[in-house]
């Protein structure tokens, strides 16, 4: 079901369905048949006090709306504004900030699956980090996942497997915390893969620098070295010198006690990049990962 609980939206939708009930030769009494009242119809189609929101997807039906074009020309962008928020302060660890910010959100005010997805994933991440409830982090990382799956979040899928990874490793599964890292790789690799240009590059080395970490965490080195590797790939390719620094220093971490020669290599191309833009402290995440 899609909602549209807004003054905004309501003068857009009003316009939308007088004109395509015009269109089709309908009177209002027809089309509420079945319905509502023709009264009602009337509030809709008059901008004025309408609060039936949900007859909207049965108009809309009978009316024949291409829903999806609706939602990319009308969406008032509440969801996605307010989300934006929140991802803000969640990637700068301000989650106190982002608990508060998520709490004023509608979730019936948000308008797609994809950021509906967010919205249960972030506060499957405050539960982790405020309240601690891992079944109830649990429970949002899956509905995340499991009811508002698209194929244009790999993002935040990813998220909410790396989600489900560190609450399994808080209750000492080690097999569901190896299985639900792997899958939040495997979505990575999606953005990997497809990425072409833009802001999304700090996002997708956000995500896979506390995945690397993560893997160190868990004493996964080879698989720290292995995403090190990957990600270092990846930042080379689009010219970016973005956490540069931080990969080569886990990379050279997690080398340590198998070959020191290259280890200090690494550790050393980190050092030589440290006046270079490093997204947080190797200690602050890996104290997120415990």
């Amino acid at each position: 079901m899609i909602y549209f609980p807004s003054q905004v939206m309501l003068k857009k939708l009003s316009t939308v369905v007088k004109k395509r009930r015009e269109e089709l030769h309908i009177s209002q009494s027809e089309l509420s048949k079945g319905i509502c009242t023709q009264t009602t119809i009337s509030t809709l189609e008059n901008n004025s006090y309408f609060n039936k929101w949900e007859i909207i997807p049965e108009i809309i039906k009978r009316l024949n709306i291409d829903l999806d074009k609706f939602e990319e020309e009308y969406s008032y962008r509440y969801g996605e504004t307010n989300l934006k928020k929140v991802e803000g302060s969640l990637l700068n660890h301000e989650f106190v900030d982002a608990k508060s910010l998520l709490t004023d959100i509608k979730r019936e005010n948000i308008d797609s699956k994809e950021l509906l997805s967010k919205y249960y994933c972030y506060q499957g991440i405050l539960q982790l980090y405020t309240d601690t409830s891992l079944d109830e982090a649990l429970s949002d990382f899956s509905t995340a996942i499991d009811e508002h799956l698209t194929h244009n979040n790999q993002w935040t899928i990813s998220w909410s497997y790396l989600g489900m990874a560190l609450s399994y490793k808080r209750l000492n599964m080690k097999k569901r915390t190896d299985y639900y890292l792997k899958l939040a790789i495997k979505e990575l690799d999606k953005l990997f893969s497809k990425f072409e240009s833009g802001n999304d590059l700090c996002h997708i080395t956000r995500l896979s620098l506390i995945i690397t970490i993560f893997a160190y965490s868990i004493n996964d080195k080879q698989l720290a070295i292995i995403q090190s590797k990957k990600t270092i790939l990846f930042l080379k390719k689009h010219f970016s010198f973005y956490c540069l620094k931080d990969f080569y220093y886990i990379q050279g971490l997690a080398l340590k006690n198998s070959d020191e020669d290259e280890s200090l290599t690494f550790l050393t191309r980190a050092k030589q990049l440290e006046e270079l833009y490093s997204y947080s402290s190797f200690q602050l995440l890996l104290n997120l990962c415990e």
